[in-house]
């Protein structure tokens, strides 16, 4: 096998090969015998057939077959030898060949981008240190009350910010009404980024009563093929108003399942127990977050288009999902406004940064995940045949992975940085986390 490289500026990398005739024919001859042991033609014994008479049947299958299999065979050694880590599928090219002649063929494939990990010239990082306190308790308590207690009061005045609204809507194409979209009863809070904000602007300051027409421009990704891409005639019907108000709140009667109450001392230690847990989360999510956030900006990284393309492509299957199996409305923000691509770049980045410091560390994170199910398995007996049955879930070892993965390394990265401590409470903490 001769190979040869061909200089790339990108991730793109192409490779040429030459197989000599010697090889392909040794193998060619290999499949004939063993296609003539397999097949039965009348008038001759099984594994007696003439090889020329296999030959007139079959050599263009199997010719075909091996060099199918010597192109990818070489390509792998060829990889494995230098150890390339390649995305996705290559794509082969067969640039020369004859029967009985040398096979050249060159291979179009993307590996994985090669990059120094930079941390910033600051590595100070804040630490919460969060101390609970009672109105903590007593303002989640609070919140509880206010979700369980709301109560929405139909109003006749023009539309504003924060009122429930009940809209019925429809969408036309050429005067023709597209019942599959036609929805009653649709409701929204006016500035809770839950619908297109085109509709929102529209119906601002409306009243019950009003029908408002407008053209809709949906994105070329939306969920729907009939509607991607397309300016929508949309008509919509003002149902009804409501704002918002609340029952008076009752120390002594707060609900904590359907019908069923607890006392105030009870569901506050409830509600102790359930910060303090929350507590631990907020901690490592914050650090996580702000470790994420310096080395995005720090690392910019030429991510391949076919891995790029491929991530996007899993987003907008998954948001697809949402839109069927939870009935997403045609006019949700949510389905309407995803930037897949940015989205993609940001979870590629973090995946890949993440790797570079395991890989950094030599750390064999398959050992890490067999060690670990070792350790905690309950009986020490038989450990070897439980593993092995654990191992046959795909599903749960490879979110084991993922999980240990993750965690070592954070761990890893978290070392890198000096932590300040940052005292707050448990109100305060929430804000912090949502600022990182």
């Amino acid at each position: 096998m001769h190979v040869v490289t061909t200089p790339q500026q990108t991730c793109n990398n192409c490779i040429e090969i030459t197989i000599s005739s010697e090889i392909i024919k040794k193998q060619i001859a290999i499949e004939l015998k063993k296609t003539r042991n397999e097949i039965k033609i009348n008038g001759f014994r099984k594994g007696k057939i003439p090889i020329s008479i296999i030959k007139q049947d079959y050599l263009d299958t199997i010719e075909k077959n091996v060099i199918n299999h010597l192109m990818q065979y070489y390509f792998l050694k060829f990889i494995k030898e230098k150890n390339i880590n390649i995305i996705g599928k290559p794509t082969y090219n067969i640039r020369q060949y004859q029967p009985e002649k040398i096979l050249i063929y060159s291979i179009y494939f993307e590996k994985y981008p090669k990059f120094d990990l930079k941390y910033p010239k600051k590595k100070e990082i804040k630490q919460l240190s969060i101390q609970i306190t009672e109105n903590d308790i007593k303002q989640t308590i609070q919140n509880i009350h206010n979700k369980q207690k709301k109560i929405w009061i139909k109003v006749n005045r023009a539309i504003k910010n924060k009122d429930l609204i009940t809209i019925n809507y429809q969408l036309l194409i050429k005067n023709k009404i597209l019942h599959k979209y036609t929805k009653k009863n649709f409701q929204f809070i006016i500035g809770n980024n839950s619908i297109l904000p085109t509709i929102e602007q529209s119906i601002l300051n409306k009243k019950i009563g009003d029908y408002i027409e407008l053209y809709i421009m949906f994105p070329i990704n939306h969920c729907d093929q009939e509607i991607q891409g397309k300016k929508i005639h949309t008509q919509i019907y003002i149902k009804n108003i409501e704002e918002l108000n609340y029952q008076k709140y009752q120390k002594n009667n707060i609900i904590i399942n359907k019908n069923k109450y607890q006392s105030f001392n009870d569901q506050y230690k409830i509600i102790k127990n359930k910060i303090n847990i929350e507590v631990e989360k907020i901690k490592k999510n914050y650090l996580k977050n702000q470790i994420i956030s310096k080395l995005l900006k720090e690392n910019l990284i030429n991510i391949p288009n076919q891995l790029l393309m491929e991530t996007i492509t899993n987003l907008q299957n998954e948001n697809i999902k949402i839109y069927k199996e939870q009935g997403e409305p045609v006019l949700s923000l949510h389905i309407n406004n995803q930037n897949f691509q940015k989205k993609a770049i940001e979870i590629i980045t973090i995946q890949l940064l993440l790797k570079k410091i395991i890989d950094i560390n030599h750390i064999n994170i398959d050992e890490k995940v067999y060690n670990i199910l070792n350790t905690n398995l309950e009986s020490k007996s038989n450990n070897e045949k439980k593993i092995k049955k654990l191992y046959s879930n795909i599903h749960f070892i490879k979110s084991i992975k993922n999980m240990i993965f993750e965690e070592t390394a954070y761990e890893l990265l978290l070392k890198q940085f000096n932590l300040i401590k940052l005292k707050c409470n448990f109100q305060e903490a929430l804000i912090h986390i949502q600022n990182v």
